[in-house]
């Protein structure tokens, strides 16, 4: 039996494990679909296209959902074993400060933190 700390670990590399999979999977599928398949088929009768894209359609479907599945599961088990809290984060990033205007905290938000010269008070503190 492991202690807590050895137990969360554990927990947390497999989570990470799973994550990584799933964004391997999905990602490689859509890659695969995209750079090897599509030109592949280009030079074949539209029929044959139609058929072939049907059937790897279908067998992807299953994989892709399955690989979605698994980020959309895995991502807010490794927020919470990370202590991420969503809406702390949220609230540092949407905060006004100063002379910000709301446009700047939106992009602020959107493009995330950016490199800032400090103001005389912050130099000073």
């Amino acid at each position: 039996m492991t202690d807590g700390k050895g137990t969360i670990a554990m927990t947390y590399l497999t989570v990470v494990t799973l994550h990584l999979l799933g964004a391997v999977v999905w990602i490689g599928g859509i890659l695969f679909l995209g750079l090897v398949l599509a030109p592949i088929l280009r030079g074949r009768p539209v029929a044959e296209r139609v058929l072939l894209l049907q059937a790897v359609g279908r067998r992807f479907l299953r994989v892709g959902w399955a690989a979605l599945g698994t980020l959309l599961a895995t991502g807010p088990v490794l927020w919470a074993l990370r202590s991420f809290e969503v809406t702390t984060a949220l609230v540092a990033k949407l905060q006004p400060r100063g002379d910000h205007s709301p446009l700047q905290c939106a992009s602020r938000f959107l493009l995330g933190a950016t490199a800032r010269r400090p103001s005389p008070t912050e130099r000073s503190g």
